[in-house]
């Protein structure tokens, strides 16, 4: 499994949801800037997280 680690700002609330098995999942858009040039740049995630260890978010 490939691990990455996001550092931003939230562009809306965390969607949590639970599917027909009873699995969970949330969905969330994360905001990110990067520097280039001495002008910054916004790249927007979507980001799905699974399992219960989002379920405090």
């Amino acid at each position: 499994m490939n691990t990455i680690t996001l550092y931003g700002h939230l562009g809306q609330d965390a969607e949590p949801k639970v599917l027909e098995s009873g699995q969970r999942l949330i969905k969330l858009r994360l905001a990110t800037n990067i520097r280039k040039g001495g002008n910054d740049e916004t790249l927007w995630w979507r980001v799905t997280g699974w399992g219960d260890r989002f379920k405090n978010l």
